[in-house]
């Protein structure tokens, strides 16, 4: 593996690699977590298709954990290893190396992968045969549980007439979903994104920390005139939340509350909030009453947090980046064919409710 300082300058390398449109760049992150890491490249070394180069960017990790990385591939040019003192996090390492080496080159297309996947050898070759075949902006993966291959983790987005972007999918049978089909976004855990579309529209949204930026991305694309296909030969298997298991506490569910009410007041046209507004606060309310039921005090203070930080304290942030986002829509998805698009809440949530409430509060009962 070739390894690059990026305290001093990207763009010196201690081997020659060569950057042509050829090439489709995979950019992998990683943070105190070699094992899974390591994996995954193993992995990329079988793809077949496709020339491609692997930018590994390590977040501050330990030592051990960083030597591990140095030493592993010392003959393969096609990985780079790139370091960085601190953790940069998801959003902001991505954006950093798209900033740094993916946009300023021609590249046609760029693929972002978590460290904690692996991939099935035809994986790029299928993302990129999409992408050319439908003129895709992004191209999702079959994201499987790799602890439970009977399992989808995902494949692709989708979105409620609530705000909600969520997995499509997801804990589903793995050998649903066949067939190629367009929906509202791509996991960025394993993705293939049109550089052109990014140079358009910007790459994540740096108000994201802890997730979520990818269905902002994805929901930017689709309102823009971008279209997300997926790609059922894409096979990868995803070890489902390695890295933010390490920090979901109070602090990351609020933030992903307040992540659902910023997209939906940064990116929905007015006519679709006016008109889902009702659903908006009968969901709300709804929620409200199975908090105070069940008892769940700590959604309950997450609902009541978000909605107090969306209103008041990021009021002016997202008024600034609503009025951006609406002046760089050119070729804008008219509202009505976006009202088309969303997915009625209770249909969806009676399901939730049922499997994620009812009966976790049976298994409680049963056991006291």
């Amino acid at each position: 593996m070739c390894i690059a300082n990026t305290d001093l300058n990207i763009q010196h390398y201690t081997c020659n690699i060569q950057h042509t449109i050829t090439h489709i760049p995979i950019l992998v992150l990683n943070w105190n977590n070699a094992s899974d890491t390591l994996a995954c490249l193993t992995s990329l070394q079988q793809l077949v298709g496709p020339s491609f180069q692997v930018w590994v960017l390590d977040n501050g990790s330990d030592a051990d954990d960083l030597s591990q990385l140095k030493s592993a591939f010392p003959d393969d040019n096609r990985f780079t290893l790139l370091t960085h003192p601190t953790n940069l996090g998801f959003t902001q390492g991505v954006n950093y190396l798209l900033e740094t080496l993916v946009l300023p080159q021609d590249y046609k297309y760029v693929a972002l992968l978590n460290n904690d996947t692996e991939v099935e050898p035809q994986w790029l070759e299928a993302l990129l045969a999409e992408a050319e075949t439908t003129s895709a902006g992004m191209v999702a993966s079959k994201m499987i549980n790799f602890f439970n291959r009977d399992h989808l983790d995902n494949v692709g987005h989708f979105i409620l007439n609530t705000g909600e972007i969520l997995p499509l999918g997801h804990d589903e049978p793995s050998s649903t979903y066949t067939q190629p089909m367009t929906n509202m976004g791509a996991c960025a855990g394993a993705a293939l994104y049109r550089v052109d579309m990014l140079r358009d529209i910007g790459i994540f949204d740096t108000f994201f920390n802890t997730g979520y930026e990818d269905a902002e991305l994805g929901l930017r694309a689709t309102l823009t005139g971008y279209h997300c296909r997926f790609a059922p030969k894409a096979i990868v298997y995803h070890k489902i939340s390695r890295s933010i298991n390490k920090i979901r506490d109070y602090k990351y569910t609020l933030k992903i509350q307040i992540d659902v009410f910023y997209t939906a007041m940064k990116c929905w046209p007015r006519p679709n909030l006016i008109i889902n507004m009702p659903f908006f606060a009968a969901k709300i309310v709804l929620i409200s009453i199975m908090n105070l039921i069940f008892g769940r005090w700590k959604f309950m203070r997450v609902l009541i947090h978000a909605l107090k930080n969306v209103l008041f304290t990021q009021n002016r942030l997202i008024r600034t980046q609503r009025q951006h986002f609406q002046s760089i829509r050119k070729n804008k998805l008219p509202w009505w064919q976006f009202q088309h698009k969303l997915t009625f809440f209770l249909t969806f949530d009676m399901q939730r409710f049922y499997k994620y409430i009812w009966k976790r509060e049976k298994m409680v009962f049963e056991k006291y």
